[in-house]
């Protein structure tokens, strides 16, 4: 569908326009509340693409990225998390 305006644009060519592939585009507009359903199609402001561009986030989680520490400890929970979760999945062994 091709939007007949010049204030609005798909956030797939927003997304491109700011150098992001189209889940990324659509997940950033999301969280950043700016897209908009019209006619099925998510759209947002072309005066919005700045807002994509200056939001990217790096890949990673921030929190890992912050403290090596805070790294270790959650690395240490979800390993035993994941432990249990797969032992308790078996069945028990005669």
């Amino acid at each position: 569908m091709k939007i007949e305006t010049d204030d609005w644009m798909t956030v797939i060519d927003a997304g491109k326009l700011a150098g992001l592939d189209k889940t990324t585009a659509l997940r950033l507009a999301r969280s950043l509340g700016i897209v908009h359903t019209f006619f099925g199609v998510n759209i947002v402001r072309k005066s919005d693409v700045s807002k994509l561009e200056n939001n990217r986030r790096r890949p990673g989680n921030p929190n890992w990225i912050e403290s090596w520490d805070g790294a270790a400890a959650d690395g240490s929970r979800g390993g035993e998390a994941a432990k249990q979760a797969r032992t308790a999945k078996r069945s028990p062994r005669p």
